[in-house]
């Protein structure tokens, strides 16, 4: 649903060589969407429409985009004994990738229907990934200063490149966005450009990564419902497939989960660190020499066998009632505050956000 990944020199991870050490370009890879420029300081830096590798490259560096002047000095990789005794090198934080994922079946509603749905699809998506990055604007945007870092402080908001792309490792529909935002902003207090704050190294954006996907989930789910009339299946964690979509049909197309899934079962772990470890050590590389017009032709294929067709889904839309979804009243929050008090013995705003969400079967704004 979401995940965010810290970018440093040293990482082994194939987006960090891509972008710290100009190797080979993982998100602006051939096939793909180009990267768009979104967050509040973006514009501010005279960045707008398509990112390119040098603008994106020069902020992960800590630099102007256009002048190339240091807006945040990066400090130098240093090596520490942890309480094992054992030497580690401690490297900077440049940058962190951050991932809001589709639900498979409206992965498969784009992949399959008809060029109208696939555009609402994408828009519908862009729009998710708008509003969840509000979000972590609104609560996750801070800076570090004074003595030791101690004063924690408001930033202006985010740098950030969105990056579409269209398909998993495996092959299969799987619309994701990988959110590449720069470890910087300016102090609200004064405008000076900083690092973002990451006391004990535990960043805000990492500590509020899981509600942001419950608000592009919930968001995703309004703007569809309101658009096409989209039915949903119940709420788990934040995340709810269409009615329309069969369950097998889903596994068909999850080639990259089962793997993930196989490689957990045989290590016998169920954590979600655990299959963040699964996930890499069943990474292939993705090929992106496929053709996008053959790929969609060998999904439609693949398809037809449960009867998923752009004609079923055109009668389906037929059939579909758009409507607005219910807004957030006092009965919901009340509700969701007696989930809680159920089954928590202690939570937060970002627990009662979740809740709420869980709540909203067609979405919310």
């Amino acid at each position: 649903m979401v995940g965010v990944t810290k970018i440093g020199r040293g990482n082994a991870n194939y987006w960090i060589e891509a972008v710290a050490e100009g190797g080979d370009d993982y998100y602006m890879k051939p096939g793909e969407a180009p990267g768009q420029w979104m967050g509040e300081l973006a514009a501010e830096l005279g960045l707008s429409g398509k990112a390119d590798r040098g603008e994106y490259t020069a902020l992960l560096a800590g630099k102007h985009p256009k002048t190339g002047k240091v807006l945040v000095k990066r400090p130098k990789p240093r090596t520490f004994v942890d309480a094992d005794g054992k030497k580690r090198k401690l490297e900077p934080i440049l940058g962190y990738d951050i991932r809001f994922s589709m639900p498979k079946s409206l992965s498969l509603l784009w992949a399959i229907g008809s060029p109208e749905i696939q555009t609402t699809i994408l828009s519908a998506h862009e729009h998710a990934v708008g509003e969840a990055l509000v979000y972590l604007e609104r609560h996750a945007c801070y800076v570090q200063r004074g003595h030791g870092g101690k004063t924690i402080e408001p930033g202006e908001g985010f740098l950030s490149m969105n990056f579409l792309h269209r398909s998993s490792r495996a092959g299969d529909p799987a619309l994701h966005s990988h959110l590449v935002t720069a470890n910087m902003t300016r102090a609200l207090s004064d405008g000076r450009w900083l690092s973002l704050a990451n006391p004990k190294r535990q960043s805000p954006l990492l500590r509020e990564a899981k509600a942001s996907g419950y608000v592009y989930q919930t968001a995703l789910r309004a703007f569809l419902t309101r658009e096409i009339g989209a039915e949903w299946q119940p709420i788990v964690n934040g995340y709810a497939d269409l009615a329309w979509v069969e369950r097998r049909l889903i596994d068909h197309f999850s080639r990259r989960r089962n793997e993930i899934v196989e490689e957990m079962a045989e290590r016998g772990t169920s954590s979600a660190a655990a299959a963040e470890v699964a996930a890499y050590r069943t990474r292939d590389a993705k090929d992106y020499g496929v053709d996008p017009d053959t790929q969609r032709a060998d999904w439609r294929a693949g398809a037809a066998e449960f009867d998923f067709t752009e004609e079923s889904i055109e009668l389906l839309l037929s059939s579909a009632r758009a409507r607005e979804p219910h807004p957030i009243d006092a009965a919901q929050s009340e509700a969701a505050l007696t989930d809680l008090e159920s089954t928590h013995s202690h939570f937060d705003r970002r627990d009662l956000l979740c809740a709420i969400a869980n709540r909203m079967s067609d979405g919310t704004d």
